[in-house]
């Protein structure tokens, strides 16, 4: 005959098993890279002018489980252009968007200056929408960082600018040193959250180990 000691570590240990199956949602990540090439870039849906020669741009890629419905915007004002660019839609498992911001995004003088002589923030890129929770994204291209940190032509060591070519303040690197940028990467994911169910089961658990305690006790 089994003791009341070993059914209740049964019952904990399937409690356990139930929650380990069910206690997440499927968790959400969007991996935001930033480039300056020759041409630009293609994706699942694309926007924007392709560099002559080059420009910078960007690219948002889903790579959790989850699929993101929404709007990117990739967005600046610089001395010499405005860029306005939005996609609107679903960015399925594996897909990706792409916003060129031709032509040459490092000749116009820098994007979304601050005052004071301060470094740009840079252009701006935005997601806002849902993959299971509330997505809601800002960062600006000072935000995306290479980790591989270079000297610029005017002096200034840096990993993030890329798509304004590298340089915190517009200034023009020239196509050699923009073209060699590494790529910046940013990675933004939801946290696990607990999903309808799992609290009933960790409830039921509980309660049958109080159970076992009351007979053993009684």
């Amino acid at each position: 005959m089994q003791s009341i000691g070993s059914k209740k570590l049964r019952l904990l240990a399937l409690t356990a098993s139930l929650l380990a199956a069910s206690a997440t949602a499927s968790a959400y990540q969007l991996t935001i890279t930033t480039h300056y090439t020759g041409g630009c870039g293609g994706g699942s849906a694309t926007v924007g002018t392709c560099g002559s020669p080059d420009t910078g741009w960007l690219q948002v890629q889903n790579t959790g489980t989850s699929a993101f419905t929404g709007t990117g915007t990739l967005s600046g004002v610089a001395p010499g252009q405005t860029i306005n660019l939005s996609i609107v839609g679903t960015l399925g498992l594996g897909q990706s968007w792409v916003f060129n911001a031709g032509p040459e995004s490092s000749n116009q003088g820098g994007f979304n200056k601050q005052a004071g002589g301060n470094p740009d923030n840079g252009l701006e890129f935005t997601l806002v929408g849902t993959a299971d929770v509330a997505v809601n994204v800002d960062v600006f291209d000072k935000d995306i960082h290479s980790g591989v940190f270079r000297t610029n032509p005017f002096g200034i060591n840096l990993d993030n600018y890329v798509l304004q070519g590298g340089d915190p303040f517009g200034r023009d690197t020239g196509d050699a040193f923009e073209e060699t940028q590494a790529v910046g990467t940013l990675v933004v994911s939801s946290a696990a959250v607990p999903v309808p169910g799992t609290l009933a089961l960790l409830g039921l658990g509980l309660t049958g180990l109080g159970l076992g305690r009351r007979r053993m006790g009684g």
